[in-house]
């Protein structure tokens, strides 16, 4: 009697495990494509079961030839941030120079214009890091990439600049300014002094 209570407690099936009464099901990882990539067509019975795991997650993702992501079934996406300039490799910040310096351009551009520059396939890689980082998009022009920046320059400057007051000066805009000033003043124009004037003039008037 104790013996049939307590097999009749404990029950196997598939998918599913239930001990003490308590159901614990199975739920597989869900594998979702990104593009327009087709899942493949299944034929007998055993080609789906060369396509399922040990843990009897479907591994139709191996088979769609475009981008593929995990998901926990029923969980959300996490979406890549835009990476902040300053965070950039000094690589990084080298290709993005140059795309704002010429407006948009391939991997070949860049690897033209990058002083030693590394192999072509390593710029062709960073590139689509930078991508991937939210700060470059691309058109195809035939069987070309071209690489156009998402950030404008000057939001892109500010963004930095924020970075260098806030981590060298305290956040005082104040301190960086005079130390540029500071730095090499002899090298200003006059007509770059007198547009720095007029800046802290408007500064001053916004300020009231």
């Amino acid at each position: 009697m104790d013996h049939q209570a307590r097999g009749s407690n404990t029950q196997v099936n598939q998918g599913s495990t239930s001990v003490h009464g308590t159901s614990a099901r199975f739920r597989p990882p869900v594998y979702r494509c990104r593009g327009s990539g087709s899942l493949p067509t299944f034929g007998p019975a055993g080609a789906y079961s060369q396509l399922t795991g040990a843990d009897g997650s479907a591994k139709i993702f191996l088979a769609c030839k475009k981008t593929c992501t995990q998901e926990a079934r029923g969980g959300r996406r996490k979406s890549l941030k835009r990476k902040p300039i300053h965070q950039l490799s000094r690589r990084e910040r080298q290709i993005m120079e140059i795309i704002y310096q010429l407006g948009q351009g391939t991997a070949a551009d860049v690897a033209e214009a990058m002083p030693d520059a590394p192999g072509y396939s390593s710029v062709r890689a960073m590139l689509r890091i930078l991508e991937e980082k939210k700060l470059l998009r691309h058109r195809q022009e035939g069987p070309r990439y071209v690489y156009l920046p998402t950030v404008p320059r000057a939001t892109a400057m500010r963004s930095a600049m924020r970075h260098v007051v806030q981590t060298f000066f305290d956040g005082s805009t104040e301190g960086a300014v005079a130390a540029l000033l500071e730095m090499d003043a002899a090298s200003f124009s006059a007509e770059e002094l007198d547009r720095l004037k007029g800046l802290i003039d408007k500064a001053r008037e916004e300020g009231r």
